[in-house]
């Protein structure tokens, strides 16, 4: 479980870099002079978005395989103990 939480840490570094890296370059970029300009900044755009919604929602799923490993590690721990000591 430890590797586990190791790799959902690094996915969230990683997705808070993406999110700074893009971040500065849209307020390093100039405004679009020409609509193909325009277009080739709106499809960039959404490719980056696309890129940064599949990062938050596959480390959100694996957040969530922890909080489900830790649960029944809890129950299973709880009820090794009652067990033995009840």
């Amino acid at each position: 479980m430890f590797l586990h939480s190791f790799h959902v840490l690094s996915c969230i570094s990683q997705l808070d870099k993406l999110i700074e890296k893009t971040e500065h370059e849209y307020l390093e970029s100039e405004l679009p002079s020409d609509l193909s300009r325009a277009e080739s900044m709106l499809e960039e755009h959404k490719r980056k978005k696309q890129e940064i919604s599949h990062l938050i929602n596959y480390t959100a799923d694996e957040g969530e395989k922890i909080v489900v490993r830790v649960r029944q590690t809890v129950r299973q721990t709880f009820n090794f103990f009652m067990f033995f000591f009840t």
